[in-house]
This record gives C-alpha cells, sequence and structure tokens, in this order.
C-alpha cells in the first residue's frame, strides 16, 4: 500500500507548477515534472562530458525536486516569508518508495554530482526561460541571464551560451 501511494504522491508533481515564471507573466507554466525530466537528462549528457557517473546523475536530478510534492514550488519571494523544510519532506516522503528505492534515495550524493546537478537544474531554467521569450514572455529574460554566473562546470558553462544563441524552433526548422 505504501508503495502505491508513493507513486500517486510522485504524480502530483504533474500537477505542481513552477511558481516563479507566474512573475514572469507566464500563465501555465511548466510543472515540477516537467522541468525534473528535462533536468534528468541535462545532468545524464552533462556528466557524461564531465566524466561522471551519468546514471547517478540522471537519478539525482530526478529525484532533486521530488519533496515539491508535499513543499510545493515556492519561488523566491515566497521563500522570504514561507519556510518548508524539504528535507524532513524528502526523508518522510522516501519512507513510502520501495525499500531497494529508499536505499538508493537515501544514499548521500557525492559533491561533484551534485554539481552537475545544479548546473542541469540552471541550464534547464535557461533553455525554458529561452522558451518562454521566443513566445512573448521578455520577464523570463531575466531568469536565463542570472543563470550565467551561477554555473560551475566547463561544460555547462558551454552550453549555455548555446543556448542564448539558439532559438527553441530552430531544431524543427533545420530538419
Amino acid at each position: 500500500m505504501a508503495v502505491a501511494e508513493w507513486l500517486y504522491e510522485l504524480g502530483e508533481l504533474k500537477r505542481i507548477a513552477r511558481s516563479g515564471w507566474w512573475t514572469a507573466k507566464v500563465r501555465q507554466p511548466e510543472t515540477v515534472a516537467e522541468h525534473s525530466w528535462r533536468a534528468a537528462c541535462i545532468a545524464y549528457a552533462l556528466a557524461l562530458e564531465e566524466g561522471l557517473d551519468a546514471p547517478a546523475a540522471a537519478v539525482a536530478a530526478l529525484f532533486h525536486d521530488a519533496h515539491e510534492a508535499r513543499t510545493l514550488d515556492l519561488h523566491k519571494m515566497a521563500k522570504k516569508y514561507v519556510r518548508s523544510d524539504a528535507i524532513r519532506a524528502a526523508v518522510e516522503q522516501n519512507a513510502a518508495s520501495p525499500a531497494k528505492t529508499r536505499l538508493e534515495l537515501d544514499k548521500p550524493i557525492p559533491s561533484a554530482i551534485k554539481t552537475v546537478v545544479k548546473d542541469a537544474d540552471l541550464l534547464e531554467m535557461a533553455v525554458t526561460a529561452q522558451e518562454y521569450m521566443a513566445a512573448g514572455h521578455v520577464e523570463a529574460r531575466a531568469w536565463r541571464d542570472g543563470v550565467k554566473a551561477k554555473l560551475a562546470t566547463k561544460t555547462a558553462k558551454k552550453w549555455y551560451g548555446e543556448i542564448r544563441r539558439t532559438q527553441p524552433s530552430e531544431w524543427y526548422r533545420k530538419n
């Protein structure tokens, strides 16, 4: 029974919007699940390029915001006034996962993998911002531009430049 509840809880991420985008006037922003999926894909590729454990990075990125099924996605202004306990939420959430999964989720994440996951999270935000800008949400530029100074890995910095120079539909037009 607990595993089914865990699965349903993870499903909540499909309905929780990334709230920061509302301040850029995006009415229906991406969900936490959508963000986490692409961040996991980026983390996998980024870890490979950086010579790190790509599956570990992808899994860490996939679950990096899972606690938001309990805490919601609070944008930076909300965080000034509302305190959430993401660590406690993750620990309690993981307790309902299958036993072998729980053992993996409870393991400490090596610092190099944490760095890759953070860069993947930021790159995913830059890509999303670029998409929102292309859709007319000019205020998303602040999110895209704010990412640059926060990136740590050489590969992420290179990819960030490519993201800035590439329009979201370019891949489609070329094929």
